[in-house]
């Protein structure tokens, strides 16, 4: 799965899926993405995000952010995105946690 993704459209897409991962949308989720990235870039990212299935959905994260050679301090940023959209309802359930460590390894494996 090709992109031709920036960093806010990959940060954008990242963090949709985080946000998905339990099937709910939270209102102070969506604000944080937005305040991150972008109305625009939000709502680009969001349309794509909901035409793809879960393979997809990491393919894409995987090839972007592999395409787009972040440096050491980016990678720690889209982390630290990563850890804090998951925690900002005060509760990281266990899927979460899973997706988050996965997420983490793929991610700093690349």
């Amino acid at each position: 799965m090709e992109t031709n993704w920036t960093k806010k459209d990959l940060l954008a897409y990242l963090l949709i899926y985080c946000m998905r991962v339990d099937c709910k949308e939270q209102e102070t989720e969506v604000d944080y993405i937005r305040t991150r990235v972008g109305d625009e870039v939000y709502s680009k990212a969001y349309a794509e995000f909901s035409k793809d299935n879960d393979y997809i959905s990491i393919q894409k994260i995987q090839n972007s952010y592999k395409a787009l050679s972040l440096d050491l301090s980016e990678k720690d940023n889209v982390i630290n995105d990563i850890k804090e959209i998951f925690e900002i309802d005060g509760h990281l359930d266990i899927i979460e946690q899973g997706i988050q460590m996965t997420l983490n390894r793929i991610l700093k494996g690349l």
